[in-house]
């Protein structure tokens, strides 16, 4: 459905400033779902616990973890809920 509301504007936004705008509320999702994350660090060990919203984020966050410098294991305590 197509919104109406600034049909009449005279100074339409632009698909780049739309875009910018989107790509700022994608940002913003992703930082409400990283503090849902709680990780703790011991030594060469992590551990991650929280909720994640999709499979995807669950495996985005443990590949940060893996990655990350000195890290040799990670104790995955993340829950999935859509």
């Amino acid at each position: 459905m197509l919104s109406q509301k600034n049909q009449d504007d005279p100074h339409p936004a632009s698909a780049q400033k739309i875009r910018r705008e989107i790509g700022r509320a994608f940002a913003r999702q992703a930082e409400d779902d990283a503090r849902r994350v709680y990780v703790t660090v011991d030594g060469s060990t992590v551990f991650l616990k929280g909720s994640v919203r999709s499979f995807v984020e669950h495996q985005d966050a443990l590949e940060a973890a893996h990655h990350a410098r000195g890290i040799v294991d990670v104790h995955d305590e993340i829950r999935v809920v859509p």
